[in-house]
Protein backbone atom coordinates (compact mmCIF):
# COMPACT_ATOMS: atom_id res chain seq x y z
CA UNK A 1 0.00 0.00 0.00
CA UNK A 2 2.84 2.37 0.87
CA UNK A 3 4.51 1.62 -2.45
CA UNK A 4 1.23 2.36 -4.25
CA UNK A 5 0.89 5.71 -2.51
CA UNK A 6 4.48 6.57 -3.38
CA UNK A 7 3.84 5.73 -7.04
CA UNK A 8 0.70 7.85 -7.06
CA UNK A 9 2.62 10.70 -5.48
CA UNK A 10 5.31 10.56 -8.16
CA UNK A 11 2.67 10.63 -10.90
CA UNK A 12 0.83 13.58 -9.34
CA UNK A 13 3.99 15.62 -8.70
CA UNK A 14 4.22 17.04 -12.28
CA UNK A 15 0.54 18.02 -12.16
CA UNK A 16 0.94 19.78 -8.82
CA UNK A 17 4.07 21.53 -10.09
CA UNK A 18 2.19 22.74 -13.20
CA UNK A 19 -0.83 23.97 -11.20
CA UNK A 20 0.94 25.54 -8.24
CA UNK A 21 4.61 25.72 -9.16
CA UNK A 22 4.66 29.52 -8.93
CA UNK A 23 2.45 32.04 -7.10
CA UNK A 24 0.93 33.11 -10.43
CA UNK A 25 0.07 29.53 -11.40
CA UNK A 26 -1.37 28.88 -7.95
CA UNK A 27 -3.62 31.97 -8.18
CA UNK A 28 -4.82 31.08 -11.70
CA UNK A 29 -5.50 27.49 -10.65
CA UNK A 30 -7.47 28.66 -7.63
CA UNK A 31 -9.58 31.03 -9.73
CA UNK A 32 -10.16 28.29 -12.31
CA UNK A 33 -11.34 25.75 -9.73
CA UNK A 34 -13.57 28.34 -8.03
CA UNK A 35 -15.20 29.20 -11.37
CA UNK A 36 -15.69 25.52 -12.24
CA UNK A 37 -17.17 24.81 -8.81
CA UNK A 38 -19.55 27.76 -9.09
CA UNK A 39 -20.70 26.65 -12.56
CA UNK A 40 -21.19 23.03 -11.46
CA UNK A 41 -23.19 24.15 -8.41
CA UNK A 42 -25.45 26.39 -10.48
CA UNK A 43 -25.97 23.64 -13.04
CA UNK A 44 -26.79 21.12 -10.31
CA UNK A 45 -29.36 23.45 -8.76
CA UNK A 46 -31.00 24.17 -12.13
CA UNK A 47 -30.92 20.63 -13.56
CA UNK A 48 -31.57 18.54 -10.45
CA UNK A 49 -32.21 20.25 -7.11
CA UNK A 50 -34.84 22.75 -8.31
CA UNK A 51 -36.07 20.83 -11.39
CA UNK A 52 -39.42 19.22 -12.14
CA UNK A 53 -39.61 15.55 -13.13
CA UNK A 54 -43.33 15.07 -13.60
CA UNK A 55 -45.29 14.37 -16.77
CA UNK A 56 -47.68 17.33 -16.92
CA UNK A 57 -47.20 21.10 -17.40
CA UNK A 58 -48.63 21.70 -13.93
CA UNK A 59 -45.56 20.07 -12.37
CA UNK A 60 -43.36 22.85 -13.76
CA UNK A 61 -45.31 25.88 -12.58
CA UNK A 62 -43.85 26.13 -9.10
CA UNK A 63 -40.21 25.29 -9.86
CA UNK A 64 -37.33 27.61 -10.64
CA UNK A 65 -35.16 25.02 -12.35
CA UNK A 66 -35.43 22.83 -15.43
CA UNK A 67 -38.71 21.31 -16.57
CA UNK A 68 -37.81 17.74 -17.52
CA UNK A 69 -41.51 16.96 -17.63
CA UNK A 70 -41.52 17.82 -21.32
CA UNK A 71 -39.11 14.94 -21.94
CA UNK A 72 -41.20 12.54 -19.86
CA UNK A 73 -44.33 13.54 -21.76
CA UNK A 74 -42.91 13.65 -25.30
CA UNK A 75 -40.35 10.83 -25.20
CA UNK A 76 -42.15 8.65 -27.80
CA UNK A 77 -41.89 11.53 -30.26
CA UNK A 78 -38.17 11.87 -29.51
CA UNK A 79 -37.55 8.17 -30.09
CA UNK A 80 -39.73 7.12 -33.04
CA UNK A 81 -41.66 10.17 -34.21
CA UNK A 82 -45.20 9.25 -35.34
CA UNK A 83 -44.54 5.51 -35.59
CA UNK A 84 -47.80 3.74 -34.57
CA UNK A 85 -47.86 2.70 -30.94
CA UNK A 86 -49.09 -0.84 -31.65
CA UNK A 87 -46.13 -1.40 -34.01
CA UNK A 88 -43.34 0.01 -31.85
CA UNK A 89 -42.27 -3.49 -30.89
CA UNK A 90 -40.74 -3.62 -34.35
CA UNK A 91 -38.54 -0.63 -33.52
CA UNK A 92 -37.43 -2.31 -30.29
CA UNK A 93 -36.65 -5.54 -32.15
CA UNK A 94 -34.68 -3.63 -34.79
CA UNK A 95 -32.68 -1.90 -32.03
CA UNK A 96 -31.78 -5.26 -30.49
CA UNK A 97 -30.63 -6.60 -33.87
CA UNK A 98 -28.51 -3.50 -34.55
CA UNK A 99 -26.88 -3.64 -31.11
CA UNK A 100 -26.11 -7.34 -31.55
CA UNK A 101 -24.52 -6.63 -34.94
CA UNK A 102 -22.48 -3.72 -33.52
CA UNK A 103 -21.25 -5.62 -30.44
CA UNK A 104 -18.25 -7.26 -32.17
CA UNK A 105 -16.87 -3.83 -33.08
CA UNK A 106 -16.61 -2.91 -29.40
CA UNK A 107 -15.28 -6.22 -28.05
CA UNK A 108 -11.88 -7.34 -29.38
CA UNK A 109 -12.56 -10.95 -28.40
CA UNK A 110 -15.51 -11.12 -30.82
CA UNK A 111 -14.19 -8.93 -33.59
CA UNK A 112 -12.79 -10.09 -36.88
CA UNK A 113 -12.71 -7.04 -39.11
CA UNK A 114 -14.11 -8.43 -42.36
CA UNK A 115 -16.66 -10.96 -40.96
CA UNK A 116 -17.94 -8.42 -38.44
CA UNK A 117 -18.36 -5.74 -41.10
CA UNK A 118 -20.11 -8.11 -43.51
CA UNK A 119 -22.44 -9.36 -40.78
CA UNK A 120 -23.32 -5.81 -39.74
CA UNK A 121 -24.04 -4.75 -43.33
CA UNK A 122 -26.12 -7.87 -43.93
CA UNK A 123 -28.49 -6.93 -41.10
CA UNK A 124 -29.42 -3.54 -42.61
CA UNK A 125 -31.92 -4.79 -45.27
CA UNK A 126 -33.64 -6.98 -42.71
CA UNK A 127 -33.90 -4.14 -40.20
CA UNK A 128 -35.34 -1.79 -42.84
CA UNK A 129 -37.86 -4.44 -43.91
CA UNK A 130 -38.88 -4.93 -40.28
CA UNK A 131 -39.38 -1.19 -39.83
CA UNK A 132 -41.19 -0.66 -43.12
CA UNK A 133 -43.28 -3.81 -42.99
CA UNK A 134 -44.57 -6.23 -45.58
CA UNK A 135 -48.11 -7.66 -45.98
CA UNK A 136 -46.55 -10.91 -47.16
CA UNK A 137 -44.86 -11.25 -43.76
CA UNK A 138 -47.94 -10.12 -41.85
CA UNK A 139 -46.42 -6.75 -40.96
CA UNK A 140 -48.50 -3.62 -41.68
CA UNK A 141 -46.68 -1.07 -43.80
CA UNK A 142 -45.44 1.96 -41.87
CA UNK A 143 -44.23 4.53 -44.40
CA UNK A 144 -41.11 6.64 -43.85
CA UNK A 145 -43.32 9.72 -43.50
CA UNK A 146 -44.18 8.42 -40.00
CA UNK A 147 -40.59 7.82 -38.98
CA UNK A 148 -38.96 10.48 -36.87
CA UNK A 149 -36.84 11.28 -33.86
CA UNK A 150 -33.86 9.11 -33.00
CA UNK A 151 -35.15 6.38 -35.33
CA UNK A 152 -34.92 8.62 -38.38
CA UNK A 153 -31.52 10.00 -37.32
CA UNK A 154 -30.01 6.53 -36.99
CA UNK A 155 -31.56 5.25 -40.24
CA UNK A 156 -30.21 8.22 -42.19
CA UNK A 157 -26.78 7.93 -40.59
CA UNK A 158 -26.32 4.14 -40.76
CA UNK A 159 -27.79 3.55 -44.21
CA UNK A 160 -26.24 6.70 -45.63
CA UNK A 161 -22.70 5.97 -44.42
CA UNK A 162 -22.94 2.28 -45.35
CA UNK A 163 -23.82 3.15 -48.95
CA UNK A 164 -21.53 6.18 -49.16
CA UNK A 165 -18.37 4.32 -48.16
CA UNK A 166 -18.16 1.99 -51.20
CA UNK A 167 -19.19 4.91 -53.42
CA UNK A 168 -16.34 6.97 -51.99
CA UNK A 169 -13.83 4.14 -52.52
CA UNK A 170 -14.90 3.74 -56.16
CA UNK A 171 -14.68 7.49 -56.76
CA UNK A 172 -11.23 7.62 -55.18
CA UNK A 173 -10.01 4.75 -57.36
CA UNK A 174 -11.51 6.42 -60.43
CA UNK A 175 -9.81 9.74 -59.58
CA UNK A 176 -6.42 8.05 -59.26
CA UNK A 177 -6.79 5.96 -62.45
CA UNK A 178 -4.21 7.69 -64.66
CA UNK A 179 -4.61 5.04 -67.36
CA UNK A 180 -8.29 6.00 -67.80
CA UNK A 181 -8.32 9.77 -68.36
CA UNK A 182 -12.03 9.95 -69.23
CA UNK A 183 -13.03 8.08 -66.06
CA UNK A 184 -10.63 10.19 -64.03
CA UNK A 185 -12.01 13.44 -65.46
CA UNK A 186 -15.61 12.37 -64.73
CA UNK A 187 -14.70 11.44 -61.14
CA UNK A 188 -12.93 14.74 -60.58
CA UNK A 189 -15.92 16.70 -61.91
CA UNK A 190 -18.39 14.73 -59.77
CA UNK A 191 -16.36 15.02 -56.57
CA UNK A 192 -15.55 18.70 -56.91
CA UNK A 193 -19.12 19.60 -57.93
CA UNK A 194 -20.61 17.92 -54.86
CA UNK A 195 -17.94 19.04 -52.39
CA UNK A 196 -18.34 22.67 -53.42
CA UNK A 197 -22.01 22.69 -52.34
CA UNK A 198 -23.36 22.92 -48.77
CA UNK A 199 -25.06 19.78 -47.49
CA UNK A 200 -28.39 21.52 -47.03
CA UNK A 201 -28.35 22.59 -50.69
CA UNK A 202 -27.61 19.01 -51.77
CA UNK A 203 -30.60 17.85 -49.73
CA UNK A 204 -32.85 20.47 -51.32
CA UNK A 205 -31.67 19.54 -54.80
CA UNK A 206 -32.16 15.85 -54.09
CA UNK A 207 -35.71 16.26 -52.79
CA UNK A 208 -36.95 18.99 -55.14
CA UNK A 209 -34.99 18.69 -58.38
CA UNK A 210 -33.94 15.05 -58.68
CA UNK A 211 -37.50 13.61 -58.80
CA UNK A 212 -38.12 15.64 -61.98
CA UNK A 213 -35.52 13.55 -63.84
CA UNK A 214 -36.66 10.18 -62.46
CA UNK A 215 -39.58 8.04 -63.70
CA UNK A 216 -42.86 8.85 -62.01
CA UNK A 217 -43.48 5.12 -61.45
CA UNK A 218 -40.67 4.90 -58.88
CA UNK A 219 -41.97 4.80 -55.27
CA UNK A 220 -40.01 7.87 -54.16
CA UNK A 221 -40.64 9.96 -51.07
CA UNK A 222 -38.88 12.74 -49.23
CA UNK A 223 -36.92 10.42 -46.95
CA UNK A 224 -35.58 8.30 -49.81
CA UNK A 225 -34.53 11.38 -51.78
CA UNK A 226 -32.88 12.92 -48.70
CA UNK A 227 -31.07 9.63 -48.14
CA UNK A 228 -29.77 9.75 -51.72
CA UNK A 229 -28.55 13.29 -51.12
CA UNK A 230 -26.69 12.17 -47.99
CA UNK A 231 -25.09 9.25 -49.83
CA UNK A 232 -23.90 11.47 -52.69
CA UNK A 233 -22.47 14.14 -50.39
CA UNK A 234 -20.85 11.65 -48.01
CA UNK A 235 -19.46 9.63 -50.91
CA UNK A 236 -17.69 12.69 -52.32
CA UNK A 237 -16.18 13.45 -48.90
CA UNK A 238 -15.07 9.84 -48.39
CA UNK A 239 -13.52 9.83 -51.86
CA UNK A 240 -11.09 12.61 -50.96
CA UNK A 241 -10.20 10.95 -47.66
CA UNK A 242 -9.55 7.58 -49.31
CA UNK A 243 -7.56 9.28 -52.08
CA UNK A 244 -5.25 10.69 -49.42
CA UNK A 245 -4.75 7.18 -48.06
CA UNK A 246 -4.02 5.80 -51.53
CA UNK A 247 -1.31 8.41 -52.00
CA UNK A 248 0.25 7.32 -48.70
CA UNK A 249 0.88 3.77 -49.93
CA UNK A 250 4.38 3.46 -51.45
CA UNK A 251 4.24 2.97 -55.25
CA UNK A 252 6.86 0.25 -54.92
CA UNK A 253 4.24 -2.05 -53.44
CA UNK A 254 2.04 -1.67 -56.51
CA UNK A 255 5.02 -2.35 -58.74
CA UNK A 256 5.92 -5.43 -56.70
CA UNK A 257 2.34 -6.73 -57.00
CA UNK A 258 2.45 -6.23 -60.77
CA UNK A 259 5.76 -8.09 -60.93
CA UNK A 260 4.10 -11.01 -59.12
CA UNK A 261 1.35 -11.10 -61.74
CA UNK A 262 -1.49 -9.59 -59.70
CA UNK A 263 -4.11 -7.73 -61.69
CA UNK A 264 -5.29 -4.22 -60.82
CA UNK A 265 -8.34 -5.14 -58.74
CA UNK A 266 -6.50 -7.87 -56.86
CA UNK A 267 -3.70 -5.42 -56.06
CA UNK A 268 -6.16 -2.83 -54.80
CA UNK A 269 -8.20 -5.30 -52.77
CA UNK A 270 -5.33 -7.24 -51.18
CA UNK A 271 -2.50 -4.73 -50.87
CA UNK A 272 -3.31 -1.07 -51.45
CA UNK A 273 -6.79 -0.50 -49.99
CA UNK A 274 -6.20 -2.26 -46.63
CA UNK A 275 -3.17 -0.06 -45.99
CA UNK A 276 -4.83 3.10 -47.28
CA UNK A 277 -7.91 2.63 -45.11
CA UNK A 278 -5.80 2.03 -42.02
CA UNK A 279 -3.91 5.23 -42.69
CA UNK A 280 -7.08 7.35 -42.93
CA UNK A 281 -9.18 5.61 -40.27
CA UNK A 282 -9.24 8.68 -37.93
CA UNK A 283 -10.31 10.93 -40.79
CA UNK A 284 -13.02 8.48 -41.86
CA UNK A 285 -14.43 8.25 -38.35
CA UNK A 286 -14.31 12.03 -38.03
CA UNK A 287 -16.25 12.36 -41.27
CA UNK A 288 -18.83 9.82 -40.08
CA UNK A 289 -19.26 11.76 -36.83
CA UNK A 290 -19.79 14.97 -38.82
CA UNK A 291 -22.45 13.38 -40.99
CA UNK A 292 -24.27 11.89 -37.98
CA UNK A 293 -24.60 15.44 -36.68
CA UNK A 294 -25.38 16.72 -40.17
CA UNK A 295 -28.44 14.48 -40.37
CA UNK A 296 -30.29 17.17 -38.42
CA UNK A 297 -30.34 19.28 -41.60
CA UNK A 298 -33.18 17.12 -42.97
CA UNK A 299 -35.53 19.47 -41.12
CA UNK A 300 -34.98 21.81 -44.09
CA UNK A 301 -36.82 19.34 -46.36
CA UNK A 302 -39.72 18.63 -44.00
CA UNK A 303 -38.34 15.63 -42.10
CA UNK A 304 -38.18 15.61 -38.32
CA UNK A 305 -35.22 13.75 -36.93
CA UNK A 306 -34.10 13.98 -33.32
CA UNK A 307 -33.46 17.72 -33.46
CA UNK A 308 -36.63 18.32 -35.48
CA UNK A 309 -38.79 16.50 -32.93
CA UNK A 310 -37.20 18.56 -30.15
CA UNK A 311 -38.30 21.69 -31.99
CA UNK A 312 -41.79 20.23 -32.39
CA UNK A 313 -41.96 19.42 -28.70
CA UNK A 314 -40.87 22.93 -27.76
CA UNK A 315 -43.55 24.36 -30.08
CA UNK A 316 -46.33 22.30 -28.48
CA UNK A 317 -48.98 24.45 -26.83
CA UNK A 318 -48.58 22.59 -23.54
CA UNK A 319 -44.83 23.20 -23.36
CA UNK A 320 -44.40 26.74 -24.67
CA UNK A 321 -41.42 28.34 -22.95
CA UNK A 322 -39.61 25.06 -22.31
CA UNK A 323 -37.33 24.77 -25.33
CA UNK A 324 -34.01 24.49 -23.47
CA UNK A 325 -34.67 21.06 -21.97
CA UNK A 326 -35.41 19.28 -25.30
CA UNK A 327 -32.35 20.87 -26.90
CA UNK A 328 -30.11 19.80 -24.02
CA UNK A 329 -31.47 16.27 -24.26
CA UNK A 330 -30.84 16.15 -28.00
CA UNK A 331 -27.31 17.48 -27.48
CA UNK A 332 -26.63 14.79 -24.89
CA UNK A 333 -27.82 12.03 -27.25
CA UNK A 334 -25.70 13.31 -30.15
CA UNK A 335 -22.71 13.62 -27.81
CA UNK A 336 -23.18 10.01 -26.60
CA UNK A 337 -23.34 8.68 -30.18
CA UNK A 338 -20.34 10.65 -31.44
CA UNK A 339 -18.25 10.03 -28.32
CA UNK A 340 -18.90 6.28 -28.59
CA UNK A 341 -17.76 6.28 -32.22
CA UNK A 342 -14.60 8.21 -31.38
CA UNK A 343 -13.74 5.88 -28.48
CA UNK A 344 -14.21 2.78 -30.64
CA UNK A 345 -11.96 4.30 -33.29
CA UNK A 346 -9.32 5.15 -30.67
CA UNK A 347 -9.42 1.58 -29.38
CA UNK A 348 -8.89 0.23 -32.89
CA UNK A 349 -5.90 2.54 -33.33
CA UNK A 350 -4.35 1.36 -30.05
CA UNK A 351 -4.89 -2.28 -30.96
CA UNK A 352 -3.33 -1.77 -34.39
CA UNK A 353 -0.36 0.02 -32.84
CA UNK A 354 0.12 -2.84 -30.37
CA UNK A 355 -0.03 -5.42 -33.17
CA UNK A 356 2.46 -3.40 -35.22
CA UNK A 357 4.83 -3.08 -32.26
CA UNK A 358 4.51 -6.78 -31.50
CA UNK A 359 5.22 -7.69 -35.11
CA UNK A 360 8.42 -5.68 -35.00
Amino acid sequence: MVAGLATAGRRLRPLVRALAGTPGNALLSLLFFVAIGWAVLRLWRWAVAEAAFGTTPESCRAVAGACWSVIADMWPLFLVGLYPMEERWRVASAAVVVLAAALPFALPALRRARPAALAAVATIPGVLLLLYGSPALGLPVVGPEKWGGLLLTLVLAVVGQTLAFPLGVLLALARTARELPVVRFAAVCAIEAVRSLPLVLVLLLATLIMPVFLPATLPLNTMVMAQIGFVIFSGAAFAEIVRGGLQGVPPAQVEAAAALGLRYWATMRLIVLPQALRLVQPALVGSIVSFVKGSSLVVAVGLYDLLGTAMLAAANDKWVGHSIEPLITVGAVFWAICFTLSRISARWERERAMRTTGAR
